[in-house]
């Protein structure tokens, strides 16, 4: 029982330490992909100007 019983900390702090890589991997992403974005909207910028609406 012993075992058992100290297994299910590691258990949970491994799940916490993938769960916290994932959120930084996808805030990172999500940040690159913003800043992308946002690179692509000013260099088109000029051009969707003349577009009408």
């Amino acid at each position: 029982m012993d075992a058992g019983q100290s297994a299910a900390p590691q258990w949970s702090i491994d799940v916490n330490i993938v769960r916290l890589a994932l959120v930084k991997h996808i805030v990172y992403t999500n940040t690159n992909v913003q800043q992308n974005i946002v690179w692509k909207y000013k260099i088109s910028k000029p051009k969707s100007i003349n577009v009408p609406t």
